[in-house]
């Protein structure tokens, strides 16, 4: 196999998915087919390297992470099991990869000890409608990231990544009940901080969108 999974932006573009859904993608995948292997990396690459700076702000680390986790899948991939969502089983394998790298380095003793997740303003065009709006989503954002940090992952797994409870609850290894009290926490404080803010018309869940 050809090692080099960056892809120039001509490259990117021939990339499409014919191959349906995740688990048929999935399964050319692990049949050999490296179209499949450029079609994941492709899509995936981008949400992986954001979520990897949450956990660690060493950008070359993650990239290297991000690199090997992928090469790794393909080296193995006859062993692995079907995906029904390549996103969530790839987040998953990043987040165990870089927490092993930072404890070999010693950044890191416990998997939860990392300090630099934090949420950040989209500047989407279609989102900077106003400058109050702005400063409003600024106001919600400063009482996102004063919530612990396993709630802001929590909620960043579940409202930008679009990731189920079950898929929180196993990425970030919890069970389910305690990953259910992490959102109602996170939520309540955020209800009970922001009141003021929302009466004007933006909702707390508008920050993940």
């Amino acid at each position: 196999m050809n090692q080099r999974l960056i892809y120039s932006k001509k490259e990117n573009a021939a990339l499409v998915n014919p191959m349906g859904n995740d688990q048929q993608l999935w399964e050319a995948f692990r049949l050999g087919n490296q179209r499949a292997l450029a079609i994941m990396y492709q899509h995936h690459f981008f949400k992986l390297y954001n979520y990897g700076l949450k956990i660690t702000p060493d950008a070359g680390l993650v990239k290297d992470c991000i690199q090997d986790l992928f090469i790794h899948i393909w080296k193995s991939r006859k062993n692995l099991t079907v995906a029904t969502s390549i996103k969530y089983y790839l987040f998953k394998a990043l987040r165990r990869k870089i927490i092993t790298e930072l404890k070999k380095n010693k950044v890191l003793r416990t998997d939860n000890e990392f300090q630099n997740f934090v949420f950040e303003l989209p500047y989407e065009e279609k989102l900077i409608q106003s400058q109050i709006a702005v400063e409003q989503k600024e106001k919600l954002l400063e009482c996102l990231n004063k919530l612990p940090k396993r709630q802001k992952e929590a909620l960043f797994l579940r409202y930008y990544e679009n990731m189920t409870s079950e898929e929180v609850s196993a990425i970030m290894s919890l069970s389910i009940d305690s990953t259910y009290v992490l959102f109602s926490k996170a939520l309540h404080y955020l209800r009970k901080n922001t009141r003021r803010i929302t009466a004007f018309g933006l909702p707390i869940l508008f920050l993940f969108k």
